[in-house]
């Protein structure tokens, strides 16, 4: 058993008893807080854990929480924490951001798409700048900035 697969069998052992930070399941598993994150990021990456982002309190981020990736998480209510955060893949912001605006009538802010969304306003912008240059979209106001439908 190689150390790395050692490390990922000692997280997912301390992880089954209830969500933690990376610290805490560092001294759960007696394991080293860099090696128990590289574990997390492979158990990620393999999709059975998950991140659960630590939100902020008075401006400061909290420490996001892992927990054991499951069909049916619970909602975000219940649990006192945001959902679980995917990465997406390239172009599919883009893609995202091109049918909400194709779905929509009139114009739409960058931070307005981000809300519905569920992603940064600064990404949504990246998204709608580059859709705008390809043509798939308009700019329709600089300031403030507004985008809508090429039509």
């Amino acid at each position: 058993m190689t150390t790395a697969t050692a490390a990922a069998d000692a997280v997912m052992a301390a992880l089954a008893a209830e969500p933690a930070t990376v610290a805490e399941l560092a001294q759960r598993a007696g394991l080293g807080h860099s090696t128990t994150g590289k574990a997390l990021v492979a158990l990620e990456r393999d999709n059975r854990v998950c991140r659960l982002s630590g939100g902020r309190d008075h401006g400061r981020r909290r420490p996001d929480r892992w927990v054991l990736d499951s069909p049916e998480p619970a909602p975000a209510a219940e649990t006192g924490q945001t959902a679980p955060t995917t990465r997406l893949g390239r172009g599919e912001l883009r893609a995202l951001v091109l049918d909400y605006l194709s779905s929509q009538p009139g114009e739409a802010s960058p931070s307005a798409i981000a809300s519905v969304l569920g992603h940064s306003a600064g990404a949504v912008g990246n998204a709608l700048a580059k859709l705008a240059d390809s043509g798939e979209i308009r700019l329709s106001s600089v300031s403030p900035r507004r985008y809508a439908r090429a039509d």
